[in-house]
């Protein structure tokens, strides 16, 4: 059988915008923008937090220009364009977040587990999926979570947990205490070259957006190659088998100094203090009950 490869370029960690109600958006609009930064093939993940940002998305009305959509449970085709956008979920868990991708639309993992929990929930007791450690190295990164991991579960184990490591995020462009350490994708990049490619483990390297605009869309992306459709190989095994591959910065790693800034201010004005002071009580609640 003659199995071909193909190039495509994928921001698997975006979230379109800080609030979650996809109103004011226009379907069309998102593909443009997808297609401009990310080219035919292109892969968007779209990321639900403790929302259905996804779901709404997926049953926007089409824009003025009409682009048809193929709904795959997964995941949304456009084959006007050639691009994807998958759903994905920022799971918080114990230990930091992870990202899982290729939940079924109306699926979602359970929050509040540990690190260890949500990995197995979300491989084992879910939908074929992928998991991605994200922004390891912010305050609600799940670093040091997957260094124990590391350091306790068998490398065959942990290679059929964990898909993919962050090594850049492009909200990640400067200092916020209390939230993203000092050079936080350089120590990301670092960690991953000294810790993840040393012990040989089967687990990419993964640069993405994390964008919360159209404008961010792309300012990281992986580059990946990933096998043509062909009988018995679905697009979520090909997509994991690409990121597993890949054990470089191929891809595109840009700052997103504007678009940080915009959602930090954002998400002061949409949070507000008070809720910004009861998430950080519900995260000590949450590590004080696993540690003990």
């Amino acid at each position: 059988m003659n199995i071909r490869c193909k190039r495509v370029y994928a921001d698997l960690h975006t979230h379109l915008r800080t609030g979650c109600i996809p109103k004011d958006w226009d379907f069309d609009k998102v593909i443009d923008a997808a297609y401009k930064r990310l080219g035919p093939g292109g892969i968007l993940g779209l990321c639900n937090c403790k929302d259905n940002r996804y779901e709404r998305f997926a049953n926007l009305r089409t824009g003025s220009k009409g682009y048809a959509r193929i709904d795959c449970g997964f995941a949304v085709y456009v084959p006007q364009k050639d691009i994807w956008i998958i759903k994905g979920q920022e799971v918080n868990t114990s230990e930091g977040e992870v990202l899982v991708l290729g939940l079924k639309a109306g699926n979602h993992i359970k929050e509040g587990l540990s690190l260890i929990e949500t990995l197995y929930d979300a491989k084992f007791r879910s939908d074929d999926t992928i998991s991605i450690i994200v922004h390891p190295f912010w305050k609600d990164g799940a670093g040091k979570g997957f260094d124990k991991l590391l350091n306790a579960v068998p490398k065959a184990e942990l290679e059929k947990l964990v898909d993919g490591f962050e090594v850049f995020d492009a909200n990640a462009s400067f200092y916020v205490p209390f939230l993203i350490e000092k050079n936080a994708n350089e120590k990301a990049i670092t960690y991953y070259n000294r810790k993840i490619i040393t012990a040989g483990l089967d687990i990419g390297a993964v640069m993405s957006s994390d964008n919360h605009s159209l404008r961010g869309i792309g300012k990281g992306y992986t580059t990946l190659w990933m096998f043509e459709s062909f009988e018995g190989y679905d697009f979520i095994t090909s997509l994991r088998d690409a990121i597993k591959m890949h054990k470089n910065l191929e891809g595109n790693m840009t700052d997103d100094w504007a678009g940080a800034l915009r959602h930090a201010v954002a998400s002061y004005g949409y949070y507000g203090p008070a809720r910004v002071k009861n998430w950080l009580k519900e995260r000590r609640e949450l590590e004080e009950r696993f540690a003990a």
